[in-house]
């Protein structure tokens, strides 16, 4: 049988439609916004997220967090110091077990930030979301920002705009 015309794995479920995917994007702001309650029904044990773009004192860098725990420490850390936090969905496309949306930061620095942030009221992301096939929950996230990646292969430190 060719792989065109393979079955598709035995263990995806119908939960991957459209309406999984609203209610996976929905908890995954939810998280963001506090409710860590919910880390159990979307993070897959052994959630990667993956995003090129780290504020440094030098700069920016690569960053990979492995396992559920490590994500959930990262999003608390994150949450650290803000006057003002929260996160409005934009758009989002999904189409089997993968997601992309498209969000807006709504938020103010306070004086306490211990992860300084480039990120000012207004910007803009987008993350890239895969589901485990057979348990629909997030495995993979993906924070797109390629042209960062691609000005630190060329070693640059800043680009004048």
């Amino acid at each position: 049988m060719s792989a065109e015309t393979a079955p598709e794995s035995e263990c995806r479920t119908k939960q991957l439609g459209p309406e999984h995917s609203q209610h996976i994007i929905k908890n995954f702001f939810d998280i963001w916004h506090g409710d860590y309650s919910l880390a159990d029904e979307i993070f897959d044990p052994n959630v990667v997220l993956v995003s090129d773009r780290m504020p440094t004192g030098k700069g920016s860098e690569p960053l990979r967090i492995e396992g559920k725990d490590s994500m959930m420490a990262f999003v608390k850390q994150c949450r650290e110091g803000w006057k003002e936090y929260a996160f409005e969905l934009l758009q989002s496309i999904s189409e089997k077990n993968k997601i992309s949306i498209r969000w807006k930061m709504n938020g103010v620095t306070g004086e306490n930030m211990r992860v300084k942030t480039p990120l000012k009221p207004g910007s803009k992301g987008i993350d890239f979301i895969v589901l485990d096939e057979c348990s629909g929950l997030i495995k993979e996230i993906n924070i797109a920002q390629a042209l960062i990646t691609f000005f630190h292969e060329l070693e640059l430190s800043h680009v004048s705009v």
